[in-house]
């Protein structure tokens, strides 16, 4: 049976598996990985940390690792349960290969899916084929391809609708069994949002399918099926639930962040040119890239156009693909919808973060629609019967097909270009000859049409269109999400070794501050100053000092005061008069958008003895950024005469240098290097800064506060957190610091500020330096007295006193008011506490103490933390607005924080059920037939 669907879908199911691997064999030679973004600083952590746990035979209940300590089971963002990583963690693959594989085989079952689900609604193959691609390539894909919690959830929505059709054709205990487990695995793996809008658009279509053959036991064997479903995947939602309420989610999201990403009409025209607006590395256009990918291409716009000029068959699908598409763009726009703003605006839509997602909606729709619209074309197989169909009615089919993009791109760009000088001209370059996008369009165009009226058997002339569309969404989506060699994916961190030394030292991770720069004294930005405006009658001409001869680019600083066109020569030569390596020409448009400009060489040529000269034969709004020279070999020239003689390029000589950096070829990614964000916990260290999308509420504002999250690192008088918020640093017990070091750097103000460097490192293109933070508070450590205060905001602002000791205070918080003893300052704290024992989810502390005191554990706290003197029950009370605390007595005592979830006590106990459940139904004998 298997071989012979095999045979009948021999051409379709090639096709797709040819599609797949062109667009991923650079991943399957394992030459090159995906290494982007979150993939890099949330997932590769995580399923470093969850491929621990899961070898420990430990559910990943909190993790020190992340921020100050977060619990990963209930984060929502990456399913610990999810099937594929299940067994790809049991058998050893390491995170890195599990994350591509991942992705591969992910995309190939969704796509292997859709084409499955297609033709069990009796589409034609060659429909079947072309829905799947376009489901697998499309923008919203592509786009999160790097989201691994999107396409854990995405992918496996096709699987969902076979097993919603198969249930609706014959309603059975066993097939709704089915539908349960497809739809508690899309819950365990994926983010909450995705998971949403993955059921809410299986619940649109199915509705459509069951409308179609209506049984009341279908509806209630549906009902058994979330149940169970619920049941398997409480690990997923109950421990969200638990945590939800203690994170910056809890109120709502600010109105200004529910109208990010929106989706800006003009913008449409992205859907048949994704580049339009520049790429990964260069976007111009509307936030952002990634969030807001939802191209299609043209073929299938036009198609779905022609599916709504038809209602003959498969009414209900083209209605629920309908309701798809206008849903998505209705709330897609955000700021652009009224219906979107008056969701927002009386509080119906509170937490949803990035609405560009919603194009999730739109790209299913488009889907089906295109799916059904070939099929439509193609259901006439004579050429007698394609006329009568167009005299009949294939002319509206056709304007309907043509007016759809016309509608939803041509127009909105045509109107935002009348105010828009910039985005005119480039979309008047769309229709430039030379242009290949253009080639691309008008193949898109011409042959949905033309497809009518060609006398060639269906069969052969029908895989014209999939082609086309599988061509052109591997040419959108090749280089959409950036890949990097295999071996500089690989090659970890100089730096890691130290870190993991120190957590086999002291049976503790690192706590680290990472990043590009970390200054502590002085805004490195105040030194710089701008030259005059280069024009005929002023030219600058840089020494070039390089410490390494393989330099393959400079980056060079530059400013225009407004985007008038004005043009400046750059020039790279050898010696003031010597042969020239590089001459171009720089816009004061382009540096207007992008200050920072690269000039490369050839990478056959020497770097010594190389100057740089900025110049122009008119005058110009662009200024060059200089600062004080380091040594006389490194003074520029400010040339004042148009043909300067040599006596005049000598007494133009100043003590200063522009700005730029030189850019060195290396093996090395630099945010794995520095381990930024969440890639610490690959070295088993934690980050002191930047966390998830969801987290702990108070760690947020504290870090946000005092350490400079993801925001400017200096106040307005240039002084760095690092520096004003010393002591809240070491009370943090932040114990190192890395930070990139450049080559031509002379003075380190780290180790002046009294850091001790661990180790320096060359990655290539620049030093990398390691610190330790010698003051850095223990991971307990006791305080004399304590303040109770209720508001974690009135907290942190006794914080900013500069005054503030802990050791002497600290200000705790908790359910109610400890009762605390008048301190008693004739009588000096003398006590001890030792760490010993230190696991994820217990900490145990022995603490020695003359009198009354308060243990402070610098780890983050939740409601789940219970703390326990002697093995008895005492209050917990939080330390400074995150810390785990507790008030102790004097004397000699075992203090023990530990975290218990009910809702992970909970959920064991509703998996257990669902379990039961499914075996019971899978176990069940049918009867046999006593007439057979």
């Amino acid at each position: 049976m298997t071989l012979n669907i095999l045979k009948q879908h021999k051409i379709g199911l090639s096709a797709i598996f040819l599609t797949w691997f062109i667009f991923f064999v650079p991943i399957i030679s394992g030459e090159y990985v995906y290494f982007l973004d979150d993939l890099k600083i949330i997932y590769y952590p995580i399923e470093t940390a969850y491929a621990e746990f899961q070898h420990n035979w430990q559910l990943p209940l909190w993790a020190n690792e992340f921020g100050f300590g977060q619990p990963l089971l209930g984060w929502g963002q990456l399913g610990f349960f999810t099937p594929l990583h299940l067994i790809m963690r049991a058998l050893y693959i390491p995170p890195l290969a599990l994350l591509q594989t991942s992705v591969v085989a992910y995309f190939l079952l969704g796509s292997i899916g859709m084409y499955a689900f297609l033709i069990r609604r009796n589409l034609h193959p060659t429909a079947a084929t072309l829905g799947a691609i376009v489901f697998a390539y499309c923008g919203f894909s592509i786009g999160h391809l790097n989201h691994v919690n999107f396409y854990t959830s995405t992918m496996l929505l096709p699987w969902l609708l076979i097993a919603i059709d198969t249930l609706i054709k014959k309603p059975t205990m066993r097939r709704a069994s089915a539908l349960a487990l497809i739809a508690s695995a899309i819950t365990m793996s994926g983010q909450p949002q995705v998971v949403l809008y993955t059921f809410i658009a299986a619940t649109i279509i199915g509705l459509a399918l069951f409308l179609q053959k209506f049984k009341a036991k279908t509806l209630l064997l549906t009902i058994y099926a979330g149940g169970i479903a619920f049941l398997l995947s409480s690990f997923a939602i109950l421990p969200l639930q638990e945590f939800l309420p203690q994170t910056e989610r809890a109120a709502g999201l600010p109105m200004a962040e529910l109208y990010e990403f929106s989706y800006p009409p003009y913008a449409a025209i992205t859907l048949i040119l994704p580049y339009f607006f520049g790429d990964h590395a260069h976007y111009f256009g509307p936030k952002g890239f990634q969030e807001l990918a939802a191209y299609t291409g043209i073929i299938p716009l036009i198609l779905a156009g022609m599916a709504l000029a038809s209602w003959k068959t498969y009414r209900n699908e083209r209605i629920a693909a309908l309701a798809l598409v206008l849903g998505g763009i209705a709330l897609a726009l955000g700021r652009y919808s009224p219906i979107y703003t008056y969701l927002v605006e009386n509080h119906y839509i509170s937490t949803i973060g990035v609405v560009g997602r919603f194009v999730f909606f739109f790209d299913i729709g488009i889907v089906l629609l295109a799916a059904i619209g070939l099929h439509d074309v193609l259901a006439a197989k004579t050429s007698a019967k394609k006329i009568a169909c167009l005299i009949a009615g294939y002319a509206t089919c056709l304007i309907a097909g043509y007016a759809t993009p016309l509608f939803l791109i041509a127009l909105p760009a045509y109107i935002y270009s009348q105010y828009d000088a910039a985005f005119a001209e480039r979309f008047w370059e769309l229709f430039k000859f030379s242009n290949a996008s253009w080639w691309l369009i008008a193949a898109g165009i011409i042959l949905p049409g033309t497809l009518l009226f060609l006398k060639i058997k269906p069969e052969r002339k029908s895989w014209l269109l999939p082609a086309l569309a599988a061509g052109t969404l591997i040419w959108y989506g090749w280089d959409y999400n950036p890949r990097i060699p295999a071996s500089e994916a690989k090659n970890p961190s100089p730096l890691a070794e130290d870190l993991m030394q120190f957590r086999e030292d002291t049976d503790l991770p690192a706590r680290l501050y990472a990043a590009e720069h970390l200054p502590v004294t002085g805004n490195p930005n105040v030194a710089f100053m701008l030259s005059e405006y280069i024009s005929p009658l002023f030219t600058v001409i840089q020494p070039i000092i390089l410490p390494k001869k393989n330099v393959d680019c400079l980056i060079v600083p530059i400013q225009a005061d407004s985007e008038k066109d004005t043009q400046m020569t750059v020039t790279i030569q050898s010696g003031l008069q010597g042969k020239v390596y590089l001459e171009t020409s720089v816009s004061s448009g382009d540096v207007y958008k992008n200050t920072d400009q690269t000039f490369c060489l050839p990478a056959e040529e020497e770097t010594d003895n190389l100057f740089i000269k900025f110049s122009s034969t008119h005058d110009t709004n662009m200024k060059v950024f200089t600062t004080s020279s380091t040594s006389d070999e490194a003074n520029l020239y400010f040339v004042r005469k148009e043909h300067p003689t040599e006596k005049q390029l000598s007494q133009s000589i100043k003590p200063l240098s522009v700005k730029y950096t030189a850019v060195f070829p290396s093996e090395v990614d630099k945010e794995n290097a520095l381990m930024v964000r969440h890639l610490q916990a690959t070295a088993g260290a934690s980050s002191a800064r930047w966390i998830g999308a969801l987290s702990i509420r108070p760690y947020r504002e504290f870090i946000d506060m005092f350490l400079a999250n993801d925001s400017e690192a200096f106040d307005g008088d240039g002084v760095h957190a690092l520096t004003k918020y010393k002591t809240l640093v070491d009370m943090a017990g932040i114990t190192h610091f890395i930070q990139l070091f450049g080559y031509e750097q002379t003075n380190d103000p780290m180790l002046a500020a009294g850091y001790k460097l661990v180790r320096e490192a060359d990655i290539g293109n620049s030093l990398i330096r390691l610190y330790e933070n010698p003051i850095a508070y223990p991971k307990a450590f006791l305080s004399e007295h304590a303040q109770f205060i209720a508001a974690n905001d009135e907290i942190r602002t006794h914080l900013t006193n500069p005054d503030y000791n802990p050791e002497k205070l600290i200000y705790v918080s908790g359910p109610t008011p400890p009762d605390i003893s008048p301190a008693d300052p004739s009588i000096p704290l003398a006590a001890s506490a030792e760490i010993i024992s230190y696991e994820q989810t217990r900490v145990d502390i022995r603490v020695q103490s003359n009198k009354e005191a308060f243990l402070v554990l610098n780890d983050a706290s939740t409601e789940q933390w219970q703390t326990f003197i002697d093995g008895t029950s005492v209050p917990h009370l939080q330390a400074n607005t995150i810390f785990k605390a507790a008030q102790v007595p004097a004397g000699d005592h075992i203090v023990s924080f530990r975290y218990y979830s009910p809702a992970v006590h909970t959920a064991k106990i509703l998996s257990l059920v669902g379990i039961i459940c499914i075996i019971l139904t899978y176990a069940k004998i049918p009867r046999r037939n006593k007439k057979a």
